[in-house]
């Protein structure tokens, strides 16, 4: 079912445009930060940077329409950011949401602790961490890297979730993080860990491509064998020359579908249950083996590679069954493979850019759930 709601806010002119100007905007840039009861509303380019400024150190929700917005390169706080999709939506044409950056050069938006100072009952200062644990995004095509990061302060990460993103660069993970789950996600350039370990977490029913698929590895020490990761209904896809080994590090792979092309598997420190392995000849227990891509895939165009038109269907899915008695692959599982978010989406906006006398400003947002 379908929801629609319409929210209407009026604000203050300053920011929002000139006082005497008379003509409406339509679906322009705009993000709502939800505080409780009380629901802000910002434009233009920089509206993300600013909801997310106004923001309460936990618990705030700010929702993205479509468009280009300027990312926040330090997400130092525990918020959800809602999207509209990290592509057009073919059904209803909505435009995805995509955050860059535009002013600093530092290509990174960086999920990290800090250090703040608070007073005490007797008016004393002390240092303590604002941590941003329980981050949440969904609907969103990050076009920068990702990392989640622990800024020197060597504390943990926990609950941060990505679900129905795309990602155009590497994340990267250094940092002990605890209960990561990453959730109907596409990455063109891999997964990376350079440090800490990954305890209780969970990548399903997503598609990692590129030369480097998982290194989950730990660049200081032994932490990578204290991985307790699953992969599960993933397509796990080699598009690079190289020959890494496609997971390298320590996690669990089931129920998904490796494409080896150049790389091999490691079976000292990865564990495989009811993959299919395309690439190989070598027999892996408890898997597929041997197998073609046009054997695979319903469709002989698809070769396991991301691309929008393409479904992941497979030929023979009654044939591949998981551990968990569903098919292998995207499909399967307890959330199959949709790119539409299923949080609220802004659809449309209206602003009235000519001031009432009091010098506010009428706003008007469409937003859609599914």
């Amino acid at each position: 079912m379908k929801l629609t709601k319409i929210f209407r806010a009026l604000l203050l002119a300053a920011g929002l445009a000139p006082a005497c100007a008379t003509a409406q905007t339509t679906d322009a840039l705009v993000a709502t930060l939800q505080h409780g009861d009380e629901t802000k509303v910002f434009t233009g380019t920089d509206a993300f940077k600013n909801a997310y400024n106004a923001a309460a150190d936990s618990a705030d929700i700010i929702t993205l329409s479509s468009g280009r917005f300027a990312e926040v390169h330090k997400i130092e706080k525990s918020i959800t950011v809602y999207g509209a999709g990290f592509e057009e939506d073919t059904i209803t044409g909505a435009k995805p949401t995509i955050l860059f950056d535009n002013s600093s050069g530092q290509n990174w938006m960086r999920i990290m602790h800090k250090k703040v100072e608070i007073e005490d009952e007797d008016g004393y200062k002390q240092q303590t961490i604002q941590k941003s644990d329980g981050c949440k995004f969904e609907g969103i095509l990050f076009s920068d890297n990702v990392n989640i990061t622990h800024n020197s302060l060597g504390v943990e990460h926990r609950n941060i979730h990505f679900v129905k993103c795309k990602f155009n660069s590497t994340m990267y993970l250094d940092n002990d993080i605890y209960n990561l789950l990453i959730s109907q996600c596409v990455f063109n350039n891999g997964i990376n860990k350079t440090a800490g370990a990954l305890y209780n977490s969970i990548i399903s029913n997503s598609i990692i491509q590129g030369s480097d698929i998982l290194d989950l590895r730990n660049n200081s020490g032994d932490a990578d064998n204290k991985n307790t990761l699953l992969v599960d209904h993933c397509i796990l896809c080699h598009t690079g020359t190289s020959s890494y080994e496609l997971i390298r590090g320590t996690c669990t792979c089931t129920n998904s579908i490796l494409i080896l092309n150049n790389n091999y598997l490691s079976t000292n420190t990865v564990t495989y249950k009811n993959n299919i392995i395309i690439g190989t000849n070598n027999i892996v227990e408890d898997c597929w083996t041997g197998l073609a891509k046009k054997s695979v895939f319903a469709s002989a165009e698809e070769d396991g590679s991301y691309a929008a038109n393409r479904t992941f269907e497979l030929k023979y899915p009654n044939k591949y069954i998981g551990t968990d008695g569903t098919q292998v692959g995207v499909h399967g599982g307890r959330y199959p493979w949709s790119k539409i978010p299923a949080t609220p989406r802004i659809v449309e906006s209206n602003i009235d850019t000519e001031t009432s006398a009091e010098g506010k400003l009428k706003v008007s947002i469409k937003v859609e759930a599914h």
